[in-house]
């Protein structure tokens, strides 16, 4: 599939009367479209026509749960490139932090996965570094999704 050019979406029916343009061009998305592609082109192979309702459902569930990671992923990597450079920031300390760091990586761990988290760090000698995209995201202060977490207290409950 070619993914140069826009291309439609179009399914007739009571649910979905009108087509859908997706625009291309953001690389940030380009693994989200490769796997949804690769989902399709799965579901229409002729193997898989012979699959039971629960088989599909299963491959659609690791398949689809991939395709939700590379989303998360592919929005992460888009905010980390619009991330405005700041001449400095000022800490929760009150510590100006002028030095700046770029491709400092975080691991999150979501719903769909693990996931990188790229963005500018701040800091001064001898002081905690500050991720102003951290905060922008609230992201938590370890590794666990807030999503994350409230699954698995409802899991536990």
């Amino acid at each position: 599939m070619d993914y140069s050019q826009p291309y439609l979406l179009n399914e007739e029916g009571p649910l979905m009367k009108q087509a859908y343009l997706i625009h291309h061009g953001l690389d940030e998305f380009a693994a989200a479209r490769e796997q949804f592609a690769q989902l399709i082109q799965t579901l229409q192979s002729a193997g898989n026509l012979e699959l039971e309702h629960g088989d599909i459902e299963e491959l659609i569930w690791q398949q689809g749960n991939e395709l939700l990671r590379r989303l998360l992923q592919g929005h992460l990597d888009l905010r980390s490139a619009r991330e405005p450079k700041r001449e400095h920031v000022i800490g929760g300390d009150g510590v100006i932090g002028s030095h700046r760091w770029a491709g400092c990586t975080r691991m999150l761990m979501s719903l769909f996965g693990e996931v990188a988290v790229k963005r500018l760090g701040y800091g001064a000698c001898g002081k905690v570094s500050v991720f102003p995209l951290d905060a922008q995201l609230n992201l938590p202060r370890d590794k666990y999704s807030h999503g994350l977490r409230q699954r698995v207290g409802e899991e536990v409950t």
